[in-house]
């Protein structure tokens, strides 16, 4: 629909739950279930260390069991930074995100007054 892609950004509650997220995941470990892990096999004598060490260092995530010769286990992120950076939301827009939701509360406040003294009506 034409309204999904500008209502995501005017909307303040948005702002209001980037800044809560990347400030409470960022630098945090992250550690996968069982059930959250990728497993793959490596090749036939290559331990995981072997066939995805070199991959896993530029990669976000992490291997859990790099000395396995046969179901690797891989999470997609090790720290909540690589989760909220799919998001598109990042730590260093924090306060710029409570600024936004300040300000919409500010003109929130003023626009109500305004209105109610345009408005008002005195019967006396």
């Amino acid at each position: 629909m034409f309204w999904r892609r500008w209502m995501y950004h005017i909307n303040p509650l948005r702002y209001v739950m980037e800044g809560l997220l990347v400030n409470e995941l960022h630098d945090s470990r992250i550690v996968c279930r069982p059930q959250e892990f990728y497993v793959f096999e490596p090749p036939a004598s290559t331990s995981c260390r072997e066939y995805a060490g070199a991959w896993i260092a530029k990669a976000p995530g992490y291997i859990n069991n790099l000395d396995a010769f046969s179901g690797c286990q891989y999470c997609p992120y090790a720290i909540g930074d690589e989760y909220t950076n799919t998001l598109t939301w990042y730590y260093v827009h924090r306060w710029r995100n409570f600024c936004i939701f300040l300000g919409f509360i500010i003109f929130n406040v003023m626009f109500v007054l305004f209105v109610t003294r345009i408005y008002k009506v005195n019967k006396r």
